[in-house]
């Protein structure tokens, strides 16, 4: 059984200006962000348009796992 609220953690440091990466930390670990060349940043690391692109797809696979079991459906992976 799923116990609510359900929290979710992070904490970011960041110093001022656009060619300054920054740390983002959650309980999995610290991820290093940078805004991309494309916008004129440094790039070199996880862009916030990189972490969308990656939430984005993970909810719809874990969406699509939970629906599946819960249906049983089985799934296989190729590749």
């Amino acid at each position: 059984m799923i116990t609510y609220p359900i929290r979710f953690e992070t904490k970011v440091s960041a110093a001022g200006g656009a060619a300054n990466p920054w740390t983002s930390v959650s309980p999995s670990g610290p991820l290093s962000c940078a805004i991309p060349q494309e916008f004129e940043g440094p790039g070199g690391a996880l862009s916030p348009e990189d972490l969308y692109a990656q939430a984005l797809t993970n909810c719809f696979v874990a969406t699509f796992q939970v629906m599946a079991e819960k249906s049983r459906l089985v799934v296989e992976r190729n590749g």
